[in-house]
């Protein structure tokens, strides 16, 4: 609700990663998923044209990053759908 809306990788990107989130929380997804979206969060690192842009999705990789036992452990043990 805080994009001003100017630039894609802002105000569609953000959506995106929320809606990541909303997945991780409910175990639905798959590891390209989170891969592409990975992927989203640099693109709009690089292509947003203000700081909300450039520094919102280093919340979700920094999670990515720094959680990947916790997020993709039991889907590695295959203990959940994946």
């Amino acid at each position: 609700e805080e994009s001003c809306g100017q630039c894609t990788p802002c105000r569609i990107g953000n959506i995106k990663l929320l809606e990541g989130v909303e997945r991780i929380e409910k175990d639905d997804f798959t590891f390209s998923y989170i891969n592409n979206l990975k992927e989203l969060g640099r693109t709009m690192q690089a292509a947003s044209k203000c700081g909300l842009g450039q520094s919102s999705p280093n919340s979700f990789i920094s999670i990515l990053d720094n959680f990947k036992d916790e997020i993709f452990g039991a889907k590695r043990k295959g203990e959940k759908n994946v």
